[in-house]
């Protein structure tokens, strides 16, 4: 069997907001905390 690695790279775009980037199969992902802390552009990147 062969095993694969995944890699994900998280870059700060400003405050809150975050671009996960999974590879080159899937579009980045855009992440942002809610207001008030962010400003709600993408999925909260805390599970509540």
């Amino acid at each position: 069997m062969s095993e694969s690695l995944v890699s994900i790279k998280l870059q700060q775009k400003q405050d809150y907001q975050f671009e996960v980037s999974f590879g080159d199969l899937v579009p980045p992902l855009l992440a942002d905390e809610p207001a008030p802390l962010g400003s709600g552009l993408g999925p909260s990147p805390v599970l509540r």
